[in-house]
């Protein structure tokens, strides 16, 4: 398979053979099917092997064919660098592989052929992160912010990546699923169902996250905070906290969230005793909320939306090596955060930053109490979607203060008072929505 850059959008298609770029308009004209930890928990103890090799090799391509459409419509500037070409080259080849199994007979055989290419799969997609990082960061080299701000780039490219990688987290955790429970790999613990953790112990994880992220902490700045945990369940009234969740997303979300405290807390206190980083979790009938208190200095208030924008950091930017895929550092990225809020809202949580400049910052972490209302969360293609691409939004300085953007709440005022049943506002969303097509 080649490697080809253009200056000018690729048309993913004509990589594919007239077969293959039909079914890519297939099968992305599709929605992808999300799915409940209650619905991964039903399946993988009840289904057989066949039923989830019929599921997946219909599942995979529409969330293949979803994110290649978007591929395809990314701007010039991010297009134009090797490494975006080669994620899509990456989305290609696994569109093809998958595709070899649509009308496969269901035996043995097949059915271990076809895990073999999900393992596969998983492995060719396991750099996309640092890969399409390297590609913004080069893009970011050849443009100034002001400009792709400016000519609305930029909140293409934000919108594009937190697209791309929930596509791909959803994607492993289909495939991880299938692996572990129809492959030969095995559970973390013989109670786990694929990679869900059914009493997932979420302080033992608190711990856990939070020891390894001090032991990074004492090696890059010799001293680190302590832990001061606090436990309430409101549901059982125990002193434990246990809930269906996957351990290792869990533990992504929140040694990202300790890092981070850690860091800010001894540098806002070097010469002086270190106050102790202060975590409550609580669980409710509807809600397990993990709450991380520093006394690190907190952050200005108009920097809190920007640690969750993928072209900004507070550390130096780093030197980007030419030296292929996977080659990009991490660190000064500003990849934590965003990746860490995706893995949250992937079955409908959310983490809300509360800085209190001069004193410190709260990060809440809000996951599903109910496993049957923790579904997936998933990009969708469709001409919504692509008007985004085809006709980003620059900025316009239509207030005093241009970076206010005090439309959009407005905006989200009036659909939210459409969604309540008020004709009249549905109607002037609906023609304020007409009018922006145009």
């Amino acid at each position: 398979m080649r490697l080809t850059c253009v200056r000018l959008s690729r048309n993913l298609a004509k990589l594919l053979d007239e077969v293959g770029a039909k079914k890519l308009e297939q099968y992305s004209k599709f929605n992808p099917s999300p799915v409940s930890i209650s619905h991964f928990l039903e399946f993988g103890r009840s289904a057989s092997t066949d039923h989830s090799y019929l599921f997946m090799r219909k599942e995979i391509p529409v969330r293949l064919a979803n994110m290649m459409k978007e591929l395809e419509l990314l701007p010039t500037e991010l297009q134009q660098q090797p490494n975006c070409c080669l994620t899509q080259d990456f989305y290609v080849q696994s569109f093809q592989d998958i595709l070899r199994y649509e009308n496969a007979p269901n035996t043995p055989s097949v059915r271990d052929e076809f895990t073999k290419c999900l393992q596969t799969i998983r492995l060719r997609h396991k750099d996309v992160v640092p890969t399409m990082a390297e590609a913004v960061m080069m893009m970011k080299s050849q443009h100034s912010r002001q400009d792709l701000a400016k000519t609305g780039v930029e909140s293409c490219i934000q919108y594009f990546l937190d697209r791309l990688y929930m596509s791909r987290i959803s994607i492993h955790m289909l495939i991880n699923q299938h692996t572990i429970i129809y492959g030969d790999e095995a559970p973390i613990s013989p109670i786990h169902v694929g990679s869900i953790d059914p009493y997932c112990d979420v302080p033992m994880i608190v711990e856990d996250a939070f020891s390894n992220a001090a032991f990074l902490c004492d090696q890059h700045y010799l001293q680190s905070p302590e832990l001061d945990l606090e436990v309430v369940n409101a549901e059982d009234k125990t002193e434990t906290v246990q809930t269906v969740y996957v351990p290792a997303h869990l533990y992504h979300i929140l040694f990202e969230l300790f890092k981070n405290a850690l860091r800010a807390t001894v540098e806002a206190h070097e010469d002086a005793e270190l106050p102790p980083v202060r975590v409550l979790v609580v669980k409710s009938r509807n809600d397990v909320s993990i709450k991380i208190s520093d006394q690190g200095g907190g952050i200005p208030r108009y920097e809190t939306q920007e640690l969750f924008n993928y072209l900004y950091s507070t550390a130096p930017t780093p030197v980007v090596s030419t030296g292929g895929a996977g080659s990009a550092p991490m660190a000064g990225l500003g990849y934590g955060l965003p990746l860490s809020r995706l893995y949250a809202r992937y079955f409908h949580g959310d983490i809300i930053l509360s800085s209190f400049d001069g004193f410190g910052t709260d990060a809440t972490l809000y996951l599903r109490a109910l496993a049957r209302e923790a579904s997936e969360v998933l990009p969708v293609f469709n001409q919504m979607s692509k008007q985004l691409y085809s006709k980003p939004k620059p900025m316009v300085a239509d207030w005093t203060d241009p970076s206010s953007n005090l439309s959009q709440h407005f905006n989200k005022a009036c659909l939210v008072r459409a969604n309540c049943g008020d004709p009249s506002s549905s109607e002037l969303h609906k023609k304020e929505e007409e009018e922006s097509s145009v």
